[in-house]
């Protein structure tokens, strides 16, 4: 029964990781279209795009850690 509920809740952490993944990678490519398409890069465009960049690394080392964390619990 312990290794079941430990399954859900990778399940669950793996669900919100890629959840904010995805919202991470929609501000990246939405505002750089708008960028691209208008002509206009602003400062603030920029830094949304930076800041949405370096959220999405933070994102993709979580789930590293957590594959990590599940291959040494495997064997």
């Amino acid at each position: 029964m312990k290794k079941d509920l430990d399954l859900c809740q990778i399940g669950w952490k793996i669900r919100e990781l890629v959840h904010s993944l995805n919202n991470k990678l929609e501000v990246i490519v939405g505002r750089t279209e708008l960028a691209l398409y208008t002509g206009k890069c602003n400062r603030d465009i920029l830094e949304e795009i930076l800041n949405a960049s370096k959220d999405t690394l933070v994102l993709i080392k979580s789930l590293g850690q957590l594959g990590r964390e599940l291959s040494e619990q495997g064997g």
